[in-house]
C-alpha cells in the first residue's frame, strides 16, 4: 500500500466528484474572459519595449483609442477578477488548504481548464509558468513555476483565470508496507501451494478459466523482468520514473520487490494472464500523482481489460478522479488496495465510485490487524504472509492490502475471460455476489469489509 502525502489545494468549493465549475457571475464570465486576453495582450506589448510599441500597433492595425480601451481592461480585470476570487465557487476550501508540512513536489502544480481553452506556453508565463508535461486532449497541465514565489501566490494567480477547472498539487508517494521477509529461490512449491490459494479455490476456478489473453496493468516499483514466474507473461509497459522502456524492479532500496510481488499475486489467481509493468514508484516506495496519472492513462489507451493499483492516498484530487473516469471510460475493471492503517479513513482510488477496494484478511478469514476497513471496501481477499516473486529473480514473503488487490485483479482476469462480454461492472458484481461471508468471524466489523471474501471458483461456477 503505498500512500500519497497528504493534502490537496482545490479551486472550487464542490466536492471533487464534479471537475466542472458552475460560476455564479455567469453575466460577468464573457467580460472576464475579454479583460483577461486584453490584458495579456497588453502586457505583451509592454514587454516589447517602448520602442515596439507604436511598430506592434501598426502591424496589428490598431487605432490610437485602442490603448485606452487595453488600459482600461487592465483595471477592469484586477476589478473583476479580485471579486470572483472573493466570491465565487473558485474561493479555495479551507479544508483542502496546501500544508507546508505536507510532502508533495516543490514549485509545481497540475492544473485542468476547460475543452475550449489550451494552455500555451505563452499563456502559462504570464502567471510566471512552464508547462512541464500536459494531456493535451484531456486538457490537463504539469506546471512548474519559481520555487522563490509562494504556493499560495501561485496557486490564487492560476486560479483566478476563469477557463481553469480546477488545481492540485503534484503529491509524493511512499510505501508503508515495510520490508518483506526474503528467501531466496526454491520456493516456487510453497507459492503454488500456500494458503491463499486453497482459501480462493484456485485449483477449482483454473479448471474453467486461467485469464488466457487477459492484460493486468500493474502500477508499482516495476516488475523483475527476467523472473522466471514473470518473463513469459510480460507485455507492453513503461517506467515513468526514468522514462524509458525497461520498468525494471531494482534492489537497494526499502520498497524494492514489491511491484514483483503483486504481479505474481495477479498470476496466482490467473496464471494466464498477461502483465502490463507500468513503473510509477521507485525503489524506495517514491512517486508522484502526475506519474500514477500517466500510468492509469498508458494502461487505458493501451488495452489493459484489468488496471491494479496498490496504492492510495487520503487526498481526494480531481485529476485523479478524471483518470480513474477516463479507464472506465476505456472498459476496464479497477482494482486497489484499501490501505494498511487499521482505520476508516478513505483511501484513493479506493473510494472513487467504480474502483473495488480491497481488505486484507488472514488464513483464518479474519480481518488482517493492519487493514483498513469501512463502508468503501467492496471486497476483502487474503492478504497476510503471502509468497511471491522478488526483484532478484527469487520469493519473498509480504502482507499488505497490497498483496490482496492483485488476487481480486487476477479474479477479475479469470472472470473477463470466461465471460468477455461482461462489463466491468458486471465483473466487480459478479466478484463480489460469489463471496463467502466472514462477518460472523468479524462481529466488530459488521459491514465494514465489503461483501465478503472472495471465491474464485464461485465467481465462474455461478
Amino acid at each position: 500500500m503505498l500512500r500519497v502525502k497528504d493534502l490537496q489545494w482545490s479551486v472550487s468549493k464542490q466536492k471533487a466528484v464534479s471537475t466542472k465549475l458552475d460560476l455564479t457571475n455567469n453575466l460577468a464570465r464573457p467580460f472576464l474572459s475579454m479583460a483577461n486576453t486584453l490584458t495579456y495582450f497588453l502586457w505583451r506589448m509592454l514587454k516589447m519595449g517602448h520602442k515596439n510599441v507604436n511598430k506592434a500597433r501598426r502591424m496589428r492595425g490598431l487605432k490610437p483609442q485602442w490603448l485606452l480601451v487595453l488600459s482600461l481592461a487592465l483595471v477592469l480585470s484586477s476589478f473583476n477578477l479580485s471579486a470572483v476570487q472573493a466570491k465565487g465557487p473558485k474561493q479555495p476550501d479551507p479544508g483542502k488548504q496546501p500544508d507546508p508540512g505536507k510532502q508533495h513536489a516543490q514549485a509545481e502544480l497540475i492544473v485542468r481548464t476547460i475543452p475550449s481553452f489550451a494552455l500555451t506556453p505563452d499563456v502559462a508565463a504570464y502567471f510566471g509558468g512552464t508547462i512541464l508535461d500536459q494531456f493535451t486532449d484531456l486538457h490537463l497541465y504539469r506546471i512548474g513555476y519559481d520555487p522563490h514565489k509562494t504556493e499560495a501566490d501561485e496557486v490564487a494567480q492560476v486560479a483566478s483565470y476563469p477557463q481553469v477547472q480546477y488545481i492540485d498539487f503534484n503529491y509524493s508517494d511512499q510505501t508503508p508496507t515495510g520490508n518483506p521477509y526474503l528467501n531466496d529461490g526454491g520456493f516456487l512449491t510453497a507459492y503454488q501451494q500456500q494458503y491463499a490459494a486453497s482459501l480462493l479455490e484456485t485449483s477449482a476456478a483454473q479448471q474453467i478459466s486461467q485469464g488466457a489473453n487477459i492484460t493486468v496493468a500493474v502500477l508499482d516499483t516495476g516488475l523483475a523482468m527476467s523472473h522466471p514466474l514473470l518473463a513469459s507473461h510480460l507485455v507492453g509497459g513503461y517506467d515513468f520514473v526514468s522514462n524509458n522502456n525497461t520498468p525494471a524492479d531494482l534492489g537497494g532500496g526499502t520498497a524494492s520487490g514489491h511491484g514483483s510481488a503483486v504481479a505474481g499475486l495477479v498470476l496466482l489467481s490467473a496464471p494466464q494472464a498477461k502483465i502490463m509493468p507500468l513503473r510509477v514508484l521507485d525503489t524506495n516506495g517514491q512517486g508522484s500523482l502526475w506519474n500514477i496519472l500517466k500510468g492509469i492513462r498508458y494502461a487505458s489507451d493501451n488495452g489493459a481489460q484489468v488496471i491494479n493499483l496498490s496504492l492510495g492516498t487520503t487526498a481526494d484530487t480531481f485529476s485523479l478522479r478524471d483518470l480513474i473516469g477516463y479507464a472506465q471510460q476505456h472498459n476496464a475493471v479497477l482494482v486497489a488496495s484499501a490501505g494498511n492503517d487499521n482505520n476508516s479513513t478513505l483511501q484513493y482510488p479506493c473510494a472513487i465510485t467504480g474502483v473495488l477496494c480491497v481488505a486484507a484478511t488472514d488464513s483464518a478469514n479474519l480481518k488482517a490487524p493492519f487493514s483498513s476497513y469501512g463502508s468503501s471496501i467492496g471486497i476483502s481477499a487474503p492478504g497476510v504472509a503471502l509468497y511471491s516473486s522478488y526483484w532478484n529473480d527469487g520469493y519473498a514473503t509480504w502482507s499488505g492490502t497490497s498483496m490482496a488487490s492483485p488476487l481480486v485483479a487476477g479474479g477479475a482476469a479469470l472472470v473477463k475471460a470466461k465471460f468477455p462480454t461482461l462489463t466491468p461492472a458486471q465483473i466487480t458484481a459478479r466478484l463480489q455476489n460469489s463471496t463467502n461471508s466472514i462477518s460472523l468471524l468479524n462481529p466488530l466489523f459488521p459491514g465494514l469489509l465489503g461483501a465478503g471474501e472472495l471465491d474464485l471458483y464461485r465467481a465462474l461456477a455461478n
